[in-house]
């Protein structure tokens, strides 16, 4: 059984890392209470160095070939671009959000401008109707006037 198994990918906490190097040591393992799957430990006493899988190919290479200055500044080159094409997906991001945002807003706004001016001409409807009906009452008693003193002219004697 090894100590150190040869770049084993293991499992912690739902993270996946590649175990870097495993010593027996007088500390108990924080991250865990057993010891993963995949690693040969005599004892839960166990200390992990572990690289996340997006540097391990790095740590990988510098353990291999003893790692030099071009190719660390060429993936360091690497990271910054990583970096900069997260920034600005994020960036990317926020601007759809805030498109939609407004686009949101100004729906909303057209909306209660639609309904205003509906509740507008309904309100106008309504008075026109009303001056209608005022005006058919209005001819209906200048009528029943009319007719009564043409009768009342008529019962007269002359």
């Amino acid at each position: 059984m090894s100590a150190r198994p040869a770049n084993r990918i293991i499992r912690v906490n739902s993270l996946r890392f590649i175990a870097k190097s495993v010593s027996v040591c007088s500390q108990a393992c924080s991250l865990h209470d057993r010891p993963p799957s995949g690693m040969h430990l005599r004892d839960t006493q166990v200390t992990l160095t572990m690289v996340p899988l997006s540097k391990a190919g790095r740590w990988r290479r510098r353990r291999e070939g003893g790692g030099g200055e071009e190719e660390e500044e060429e993936e360091e080159e690497e990271e910054r671009k990583k970096e900069r094409k997260k920034k600005k997906n994020e960036d990317e991001k926020k601007k759809k959000k805030e498109k939609k945002k407004k686009k949101k807003k100004k729906k909303k706004k057209k909306k209660k401008k639609k309904k205003k001016k509906k509740k507008k001409e309904e309100e106008e409807e309504e008075e026109e109707e009303e001056e209608k009906k005022e005006r058919r009452r209005r001819r209906r008693r200048r009528r029943r006037r009319r007719r009564r003193k043409k009768k009342k002219k008529k019962r007269q004697p002359v």
